[in-house]
């Protein structure tokens, strides 16, 4: 201890000591007094080293649970370093617990976490003050789909999709607005059907509110069409100010078909809308242990520096090609066009207007015969090379017909930091990872440049980069060496898509075949089926006839056999005895009276079922049908012997 110190300023060090100590043991958790005072010795009572050295030791277990996406070249000044894997690999994780995309943004940066829904809240704030320098005892988080009840709930008790955005906001900071309370903000989304939940300091204007609602709904602040807020609110006016409903304040918003003119708000108060500085890498991150370091990010710079910018007066111009803050990569490619063709008309290329994926879509879903390549051109303003670039290589007649034979075209300004941020996250999401590394690894003096992608079996392959430090035969020679290249992989790509639509032409006949058999087979059956009935129909009725007439048939023949004389007994005179023979050859006899008339022989043979109107009554000899006389005439009338043969013949 330095003698010279009096005795206030000992006591002095050790009150402030004992803050420190409170501070350091709020912001950590380590309720272990001898340890957080072991920790704050070895960092010589300084609390942010302390806390930085600290956090690693007590995070160790959140690493197996938590994928982030950050810069992959700097590590913030102040933050905790965190360790990547010198190849960017993600270890595939064995949980089948559900993972959480969280972006968070703070100022002008954001982090982008992977993490499994079982990490807490603390854990969060860990790892955010790993990035950020901000104690977790200095945090707030808002932004949350469901508001959080509890001081450390799990992930999965705030966020039910996949992805969600937040906001970081440093209580401590009066620059934030730190207040006795928070504004609770409950923010309907009309268009999506979700809510949003901000807690957010009182010196927040109404902006700053819609800013953030930009970032959760992806709706440009012109066309955000709101309900809720109080009367006579401007851009201006802050949470502070305006008599907001307690404790919690609800508005809807929606998308306006035409942009909405704002309400005075200052240039001043504006808040830059947050750029992600982020890449979309995934990496595991581990706190303690790892095997790369800091050297391991020198292959990967930051370029378009200010060192590299060269300050020539002919590369500056009044009105840059895409706005600074543009507010979405459609504005951005219509004030790209109008500017290129005020700056280098008339003899320019046909620039797609759209977005980056509409232009793909121009390019690529077509049938390969009437494919392009899709070419973006990426300018800088600060570059030396653009002039003679624009208006020399890209005003060149054989270039422009090449263009208009074989390509899409798709520009960029890359000049302003927040653009290129813009194209980056566009790259990634649209081209993949490599083809955005490759623009981010773009050196300035190499800018302008040309990408030419093309696709293959389905995929978007960057077929050639072509830069700004070439002359117009190079270009001219590289950019023929790219419609070749295309040309064979067009060829490729024509010939499999022949197979293939003349195998779906085989297929489809054969399919056509197979339901046009199916369908005559089914005609087949169907009058099968119908001609059954209709049989069925003619069986049933043919036998409901028979049946009927053999009905009639029976009650006939009890009438007749009620009325039938009784046979004569043996020895009665005057009997004739005659023998029946029916068409199948069969005998029955029968006696009868010579008084009998021929009626009585009638109803006898109805009664063993032959009716005269069916069958002839014919004698032996002479051969006589008896059948045709009167039925009253006698027997012995028609001089018929004692005994004699009848024969039944059909009709």
């Amino acid at each position: 201890m330095d003698e010279s110190m009096d005795s206030s300023e000992i006591d002095a060090k050790y009150v402030n000591r004992e803050e420190i100590l409170a501070d350091f043991q709020g912001c950590t958790g380590i309720e272990d007094l001898g340890e957080a005072i072991e920790w704050l010795e070895g960092a010589d009572w300084n609390l942010l080293t302390a806390i930085q050295n600290a956090v690693p030791q007590h995070t160790q277990a959140q690493s197996d649970m938590l994928m982030c996406t950050s810069d992959s070249s700097d590590i913030r000044n102040g933050g905790v370093p965190i360790s990547l894997s010198s190849d960017f690999s993600s270890i595939p994780s064995t949980s089948n617990q559900r993972t959480i995309q969280l972006k968070i943004h703070s100022n002008h940066t954001s982090f982008t976490y992977e993490a499994h829904e079982s990490m807490t809240l603390q854990d969060l704030q860990t790892l955010v003050f790993s990035d950020s320098s901000i104690p977790p005892c200095s945090q707030h988080i808002t932004g949350w789909e469901v508001e959080p009840t509890s001081e450390n709930p799990p992930l999965s008790k705030l966020v039910k999709s996949s992805f969600v955005n937040l906001f970081l906001i440093n209580v401590n900071n009066g620059a934030d607005g730190a207040g006795p309370s928070l504004y609770h903000l409950k923010i309907k989304a009309k268009d999506k059907n979700k809510e949003y939940h901000l807690k957010l300091p009182g010196s927040s204007s109404v902006y700053s509110v819609m800013d953030k609602v930009s970032v959760l709904t992806s709706i440009g602040i012109i066309y955000q069409d709101w309900d809720g807020w109080p009367p006579g609110k401007t851009d201006d006016s802050t949470l502070a100010q305006l008599p907001l409903d307690k404790p919690v304040h609800t508005l809807c918003v929606k998308a306006s078909t035409a942009p909405l003119l704002p309400t005075s708000v200052s240039q001043s108060k504006v808040e830059p809308r947050t750029s992600s500085k982020t890449s979309r890498r995934n990496m595991y991150i581990d706190l303690t242990e790892s095997d790369s370091s800091p050297e391991d990010f020198e292959d990967a710079p930051e370029t378009f520096t200010d060192e590299m910018f060269v300050e020539d007066s002919v590369t500056r111009r009044a009105e840059p090609l895409i706005p600074d803050n543009v507010e979405d990569e459609t504005a951005a490619s219509v004030h790209f066009n109008e500017g290129f063709s005020r700056r280098f008309g008339p003899n320019i290329p046909n620039f797609f207007f759209g977005s980056l994926e509409e232009a793909m879509k121009e390019a690529f879903s077509r049938p390969a015969r009437e494919r392009r390549m899709l070419g973006i051109y990426l300018h800088h303003d600060k570059s030396v090379l653009s002039n003679v670039f624009c208006t020399e290589l890209l005003g060149s007649s054989e270039v422009l017909e090449t263009f208009n034979n074989f390509f899409v075209l798709w520009g960029w300004d890359l000049t302003n930091e927040a653009n290129r941020n813009m194209l980056l996250a566009l790259v990634m999401s649209n081209l993949g990872a490599e083809a955005a590394s490759a623009i981010r690894r773009m050196a300035m003096d190499q800018l302008p440049a040309l990408m030419i992608f093309a696709r293959t079996s389905y995929n978007s392959e960057n077929l050639s980069t072509i830069f700004g430090n070439v002359g117009l035969t190079e270009f001219t020679g590289y950019l023929m060496h790219a419609v070749e290249l295309y040309t064979s992989i067009q060829e490729t790509e024509i010939r499999e898509e022949d197979e293939r639509v003349a195998r779906d032409r085989i297929k489809t006949e054969q399919d056509q075949a197979f339901q046009q058999s199916l369908q005559a087979d089914r005609a087949k059956e169907e009058a099968k089926r119908r001609q059954k009935e209709q049989e069925t129909l003619e069986e049933q009725r043919k036998k409901e006839s028979e049946e009927a007439e053999e009905r009639k048939r029976q009650e006939e023949r009890a009438a007749v056999l009620a009325s039938l004389p009784p046979e004569p007994a043996d020895g009665t005179p005057d009997v004739i005895t005659l023998r029946f023979r029916n068409p199948t050859g069969g005998t029955f006899v029968r006696k009868f009276l010579s008084s009998h008339s021929i009626q009585v022989i009638f109803d006898y043979l109805l009664t063993e079922g032959f009716r005269v109107k069916e069958y002839k009554i014919i004698t032996s000899w002479p051969r006589n049908d008896i059948s045709t006389r009167d039925p009253v005439t006698t027997l012995k009338e028609i001089n018929l012997p004692p005994q004699e043969t009848l024969i039944l013949e059909e009709r």
